[in-house]
């Protein structure tokens, strides 16, 4: 449960240059910045049967295609699986995803994440 894996750079070249080139094994989780979007990768992870984790930009289009049922109890205010429909999400394959909304313990706000996760 340690990380395995670390990126850094100085900055001159993209972060996601350097991401691409990671193979993970299959049940790996991979966390990393909501600035890394790129919809190729999202699905590689998917056919890698690696599973991602990251915070959803707020003006991210995506259609809801299923509601799960959540118990608030726990700061967990929507689980729903998703359909990224933006035109770059759409022309580069998006996967289905998952988006998992929470309230943060710091000021009460709902934030969100995005996985290719179904099974927790």
């Amino acid at each position: 449960m340690l990380p395995e894996f670390v990126a850094l750079s100085d900055g001159n070249e993209h972060g996601m240059v350097a991401r691409r080139k990671f193979r993970f094994p299959a049940g790996s989780i991979v966390t990393f910045d909501k600035g890394c979007v790129d919809y190729k990768w999202f699905a590689s992870f998917t056919g890698q049967e690696v599973c991602f984790v990251t915070r959803l930009r707020i003006k991210t289009v995506y259609k809801v295609l299923e509601r799960g049922v959540v118990n608030k109890d726990k700061d967990i205010t929507s689980d729903k699986v998703i359909q990224l429909n933006g035109v770059h999400a759409l022309k580069f394959g998006a996967p289905k995803l998952r988006r998992v909304g929470f309230v943060g313990r710091k000021g009460g706000q709902i934030h969100a994440l995005l996985t290719n996760d179904f099974s927790l």
